[in-house]
């Protein structure tokens, strides 16, 4: 079930809806860098600390995900290019200093969400306030083969857990 965060601009007064998207790369069991997209509230979590059969089997089993986006394709791609460099199986650190957004291309920041504002699609500025006014909107779209899922979103910037 998809959540929207509500968000007002304070310079332009413009109001929209955001819903969430989330994509992962690689197996986060030794760690991970979490990144957050300011302008479409999209969330990127890249494993930090890889080996190459860790990465090999991950990246088997995840292949068709990675290749839906050109931006996760890419990433797949320069730890392959990272690992096909490497001998042995001594774990590597991962360190991106900049990643585009898999859903607009804008730059990815490690600021966690809710500590940041969110880019205002009408006025450009990173003025957007979370709007607290009318709540959370959550929309349910049943599924009639599945039923709903609940949601897997983070906290609001506000700090309130999301029930369904």
């Amino acid at each position: 079930m998809p959540i929207g965060y509500d968000y007002r601009c304070p310079k332009c007064n413009h109001q929209w809806i955001l819903f969430s998207k989330r994509f992962a790369i690689g197996p986060s069991q030794w760690g991970e860098t979490k990144y957050t997209c300011f302008s479409c509230q999209t969330f990127l979590s890249v494993a930090t600390s890889l080996d190459s059969n860790s990465w090999a089997m991950w990246y088997r089993n995840h292949y068709d995900d990675m290749h839906q986006n050109s931006v996760t394709a890419q990433l797949a791609g320069t730890i392959n290019d990272i690992f096909s460099k490497q001998r042995g199986l001594t774990p590597i650190t991962l360190n991106f200093s900049m990643i585009g957004c898999p859903t607009c291309g804008d730059s990815m920041s490690t600021v966690p969400f809710g500590q940041h504002l969110m880019k205002c699609p009408e006025c450009k500025q990173y003025t957007g306030e979370f709007d607290d006014g009318d709540g959370i909107s959550i929309y349910a779209f049943p599924d009639a083969e599945h039923g709903t899922e609940p949601s897997d979103a983070p906290k609001s910037p506000i700090g309130r857990e999301f029930e369904s």
